[in-house]
């Protein structure tokens, strides 16, 4: 069987509990990540719950929580024919007010590298959305004089 994988990384000036808060909302996934028009989760944000991601283009990706370990880890599980996609995102403390994001994706099946280049290329873009989402988050919630 064919294996791929790819990661990506960005440093955040946000602590780890604030990015988990956005990443565990579901509900704000459309407001910083340009690939997702909307999500149905079926039940909470935990281990073996499914959910339906509708790419803008209206394709809808069905995907389950495979494994959720609050507020450090999550990760995603895909099948797209006979090729299984996982993606891990995981958040690390680089000090109190800083933290790195990584998103790490491994396919496996006969098309692990089309579907996996596919499915990664939008990873820079999307966490810079996330990161450019919490700091007009963090600026709603403490205004500058």
């Amino acid at each position: 069987m064919t294996a791929w994988s790819t990661c990506c990384t960005h440093d955040f000036d946000a602590p780890v509990t604030s990015i988990w808060t956005v990443l565990a909302d579901t509900s704000t996934w459309k407001d910083w990540n340009p690939g997702v028009k909307s999500i149905r989760i079926d039940g909470p944000f935990a281990s073996g719950t499914g959910f339906a991601m509708e790419l803008p283009d209206g394709t809808v990706i069905d995907s389950t929580l495979v494994s959720v370990i609050a507020p450090q880890t999550f990760t995603d599980e895909s099948c797209f024919g006979k090729t299984l996609i996982q993606v891990e995102h995981h958040v690390e403390a680089l000090t109190a007010q800083k933290s790195r994001v990584t998103y790490a994706l491994r396919a496996q099946g006969p098309d692990a590298q089309v579907i996996g280049e596919a499915a990664s290329e939008d990873f820079p873009s999307v966490l810079q959305g996330l990161a450019d989402y919490l700091a007009r988050k963090t600026q709603k919630e403490h205004p500058l004089p």
